[in-house]
């Protein structure tokens, strides 16, 4: 679902640290700027409630991949000025990638593990396809994982009601796993590979895939 805040810089990072330059630039160019969608990998991820209409019609990547569209429905509390503006009846109707829900609804299986102090993926719980809580105002990119408790579950997104990308479709029939893995953002022990091998079957030659990338032969998908 996307990231709803940018991952924190080091303490002890010098000013000029690409992490405090990424900042930097976000802050004078905005979020949302063609600048920053198109040269600033964390702001194509970024998806801020606060700022969901900007979201929906400026970013580059992650709307897309989420087949999320301007006047979608949304979940919790949205500031008045930020609403989604509805598309009139003479507006045109930008339609969603039938492609996308296809290939993701096709696989056998999709994996979703995430990391227990993530600091990179923020909130942690929305690599299962979650939102954080309408109530974890207070939360810092490198808070404890409990300040993101109770996040808005797939089952009360439109994303998953109205089936944007075929993951009801998917779940429904048994598709999906989720899983976590102890630790940071992709630091993975040797509990967390085993659990990752599981998934791999017995080396008969199952292929892990972008399920939007195109074909509809993949079998399984890991995403971490």
């Amino acid at each position: 679902m996307g990231i709803s805040a940018l991952p924190a810089c080091p303490p002890e990072s010098s000013p000029f640290s690409s992490c405090r330059l990424m900042h930097l630039a976000i802050v004078r160019e905005g979020l949302y700027s063609p600048y920053a969608q198109h040269n600033i990998v964390p702001a194509q991820y970024m998806r801020d409630e606060a700022r969901i209409d900007q979201y929906l019609k400026h970013n580059i990547f992650l709307r897309d991949i989420n087949n999320e569209r301007q006047g979608d429905k949304q979940v919790g509390p949205v500031p008045i000025k930020y609403r989604p503006t509805l598309a009139r009846d003479d507006d045109p109707i930008e339609p969603r990638n039938a492609t996308y829900k296809r290939n993701l609804a096709a696989l056998e299986k999709l994996v979703l593990l995430r990391f227990t102090r993530d600091t990179v993926v923020v909130s942690p719980q929305t690599a299962h396809f979650t939102l954080p809580s309408p109530n974890a105002t207070n939360c810092a990119p490198l808070a404890e994982p409990g300040c993101y408790i109770d996040p808005v579950e797939w089952e009360d997104l439109p994303l998953y009601k109205e089936d944007y990308i075929g993951l009801r479709e998917l779940n429904e029939r048994g598709g999906v796993a989720k899983g976590e893995c102890e630790g940071e953002h992709m630091q993975i022990d040797d509990d967390c590979w085993e659990g990752v091998i599981s998934w791999l079957g017995d080396g008969t030659g199952a292929r892990a895939h972008h399920p939007a990338a195109g074909g509809d032969d993949g079998r399984l998908v890991i995403q971490l």
